[in-house]
């Protein structure tokens, strides 16, 4: 149980700290400079692109959910 606790933990720190593609967006809006939201879309082209996670019969599948980004792991049930 520490460690999802401590996964959630990193997660919600990880998004506090990045802005939105929307933030990203209304900042290349006025800046003119678009790097960064190319850089996102790069980013969530590679995690869609990446394998579904299969897990052996004995354990169980676990995904913690961040706006679009999403951690999977597998672990022992209870």
């Amino acid at each position: 149980m520490k460690h999802i606790t401590l996964l959630v933990l990193i997660a919600l720190v990880g998004c506090a700290s990045r802005p939105t593609s929307d933030e990203l967006e209304v900042e290349a809006a006025k800046t003119g400079e678009w790097s960064a939201v190319e850089d996102r879309e790069r980013m969530n082209e590679k995690m869609r692109a990446m394998p579904e996670l299969k897990c052996p019969e004995h354990l169980m599948l676990i995904c913690i959910k961040d706006g679009a980004h999403e951690e999977c792991f597998c672990r022992p049930p209870h």
